[in-house]
């Protein structure tokens, strides 16, 4: 029998919005949107966040300015 985790695999919808919402003002330095992904987010569910930015980005579901703060909050979490 599988055991359950204390946190979900995948984001809930309102961790979607939020993250979402991160990404939202493309006019924001990219050094705010990390902080704010960092912010919205507990160190704990980083990688789960993470897991969905990776996500949007493989569907194309971000507009380019958008994919570029994504890939820079990866890279921000990665240093």
């Amino acid at each position: 029998m599988p055991t359950k985790s204390k946190t979900p695999s995948v984001l809930q919808p309102w961790e979607l919005e939020t993250l979402l919402s991160v990404f939202k003002d493309e006019e924001v330095p990219l050094d705010n949107i990390s902080q704010s992904f960092q912010k919205a987010f507990p160190k704990a569910d980083h990688f789960r966040a993470a897991c969905a930015v990776c996500m949007l980005l493989e569907d194309n579901l971000l507009t380019a300015a958008q994919r570029i703060a994504a890939f820079y909050v990866l890279c921000d979490l990665y240093r």
